[in-house]
């Protein structure tokens, strides 16, 4: 068995390995691919990605119960991230 990150010139090796098979290969400049292999074989694989994280909410204790205050924040949230061209986010 070995281990290695690997190199997008092989990612068609991932085109029946879920989530490529159902999503297709995902674009290298975004993407790394630890995976290990034996005997050529991929036998595990996981997906490293840059991505913009959303998170860290807070609303004042005694604002919580007005949900201008959430929209409010939220719009200008969503407006900062296209103003920055961020096309999706994760949250949690």
């Amino acid at each position: 068995m070995i281990a290695r990150l690997l190199p997008a010139e092989e990612w068609s090796k991932l085109a029946t390995i879920e989530p490529f098979a159902t999503s297709g290969l995902p674009d290298p400049q975004h993407w790394l691919v630890p995976v290990v292999e034996s005997n050529g074989a991929i036998i595990a694989s996981c997906a490293i990605f840059d991505t913009v994280h959303w998170d860290g909410f807070h609303v004042a204790e005694q604002y919580r119960k007005n949900p201008v205050v959430f929209r409010l924040l939220l719009e200008l949230a969503i407006a900062t991230l296209q103003k920055n061209g961020v096309p999706g986010v994760h949250i949690t």
